[in-house]
């Protein structure tokens, strides 16, 4: 009986990154783009693997023959000695070039390399009167060369020989180099050790140093969940008037931490502490309590409390601090000081004020049929407006039914603050009922829009699955958007 023959599967041929390729015959015909993209790819890491010499090459051939981006990368590799020596000479030659040939971006690189030299020279002055002063048996000079060693100030990095100086000054009785080498196991990567870091920030704690101690406490919550020694050492920093220490407080004394129970007597204290001190995270979280109590019906503080701190931030006459403020008095029924503060937040450019003193002005014997008749026809903010004295009762008589129509309203016109607000509200079901897929994709939309809030809230629902399948590329991915924002 004869077999049945299995037919055989053809060998198909494994795929060939065709982009890669393309561009690797174009190079080898000297086309300078093509030049200039294989630089990049491998500059990238994405496609090719890392390799800045090769990148270097590249580069070289596209500027050769005039392809001005490829000018600036060159300027920049060598300003950053990128796959070849420092060169700021080179790297000011290639930037002039690019820039006569028009390339705007070339002027603010030419700005920038010769900052960069200048910092290059200061820092190498720097190491030499370091290098000077610990010849000479200076303690305090050896632990800046130590310093000068570990961060590759003016010379080198050696990280072994820049801790073995600062060990040497430290055993000489200089106890400020503890508290270097103590940040150097804490915040370097290489060197991240905390249990060796709190063993140096105990120097400085005897001394009551406010960083030392500050530290000490974030690492006893942080790294060893101590929340009763930690708490024991923040408030000590903040004693000894660490704003950082006393923002920290503050936030835990909220009562959303479930180790520590919420005290609001603290709140307010420590808060009042990190605003005097001007701690800009401070002003922030005085916002955050704001949008807590009267869009989201929180009881935090009480109307004078907030008036208190509103108060203490205006004193900046950052223009949005007035307008809260102003907020606030409105809120107490205090109109005259209220549109006192509203003109203030308006004259420093705030538009919300500004829109807000228009609306008002339409009819004065009527001020809600003038902030509806502004916003039938204004744009988002004046919705936005109307939305937010709906939900806090301000003028106009509280109604959350029409905050949230005004707020849709908003979105509609293009505020991506209002859609993060209302796609929090159906993640959590506050005054709508809860509906993650409506929420997800109105955070997400917002997100793409670059909207703070909206990040944030997505990069807690990707790490924790709510609504949506963990996600831990998507968590990098918001997490480096938001960095890009705060670096703006």
């Amino acid at each position: 009986m004869a077999t049945k023959r299995t037919k055989k599967k053809k060998k198909t041929p494994i795929k060939r990154n065709t982009y890669i390729t393309r561009l690797r015959e174009l190079a080898q015909e000297d086309h300078p783009e093509a030049l200039y993209q294989l630089a990049m790819e491998y500059l990238s890491g994405e496609h090719l693997s890392y390799h800045p010499e090769r990148a270097l090459n590249y580069l070289q051939k596209s500027a050769n023959l005039y392809y001005v981006p490829a000018m600036v990368e060159l300027a920049t590799s060598y300003m950053m000695a990128r796959g070849v020596e420092r060169d700021y000479e080179k790297a000011k030659q290639w930037a002039k070039r690019a820039e006569s040939l028009g390339n705007k971006e070339a002027y603010s690189l030419l700005t920038q390399i010769n900052f960069v030299q200048g910092q290059d020279e200061l820092n190498k002055k720097e190491y030499q009167e370091a290098l000077k002063g610990y010849q000479a048996g200076d303690v305090e000079e050896t632990s800046h060369l130590g310093e000068c060693y570990l961060y590759g100030i003016g010379v080198s990095c050696d990280k072994d020989k820049g801790l073995a100086l600062l060990h040497e000054a430290l055993d000489q009785g200089y106890k400020e180099a503890a508290m270097v080498i103590a940040d150097a196991y804490f915040f370097d990567e290489t060197l991240k050790n905390d249990a060796k870091a709190l063993q140096y920030y105990q120097y400085g704690n005897k001394d009551n140093n406010k960083e030392s101690l500050f530290m000490t406490g974030s690492i006893y919550i942080n790294t060893y969940q101590d929340y009763d020694q930690g708490m024991a050492y923040l408030k000590k920093a903040a004693q000894y008037q660490s704003d950082q220490a006393a923002y920290q407080l503050a936030v835990f004394y909220l009562g959303d931490n479930p180790h520590v129970p919420q005290d609001r007597e603290a709140l307010k204290y420590y808060l009042k502490q990190a605003l005097q001190a001007k701690y800009e995270d401070a002003f922030e979280f005085l916002d955050f309590l704001h949008n807590e109590q009267y869009l989201k019906d929180r009881d935090v503080l009480s109307l004078n409390d907030f008036i208190a701190l509103s108060q203490i931030a205006a004193k900046t006459k950052r223009p949005e601090d007035l307008n809260r403020l102003a907020f606030d008095y409105f809120i107490a029924k205090r109109t005259d000081l209220a549109l006192q503060y509203l003109k203030e937040a308006a004259n420093l450019g705030h538009e919300q004020s500004l829109r807000l003193l228009q609306s008002l002005s339409i009819n004065k014997n009527d001020p809600e049929n003038s902030l509806i008749s502004a916003a039938s026809q204004g744009d988002k903010i004046d919705a936005m407006n109307l939305a937010s004295f709906y939900f806090n009762g301000i003028i106009v008589e509280k109604n959350t039914e029409k905050a949230l129509e005004w707020l849709q309203i908003a979105y509609g016109r293009g505020s991506y603050e209002a859609g993060s607000i209302l796609g929090e509200f159906y993640l959590t079901g506050e005054h709508v009922a809860k509906d993650t897929k409506k929420a997800i994709p109105l955070l997400e939309d917002c997100a793409k829009n670059n909207n703070m809030r909206s990040l944030m809230i997505l990069v807690d629902c990707y790490e924790k699955g709510i609504g949506v399948v963990k996600n831990k590329k998507k968590v990098e991915l918001l997490k480096k958007q938001i960095a890009n924002l705060e670096n703006q």
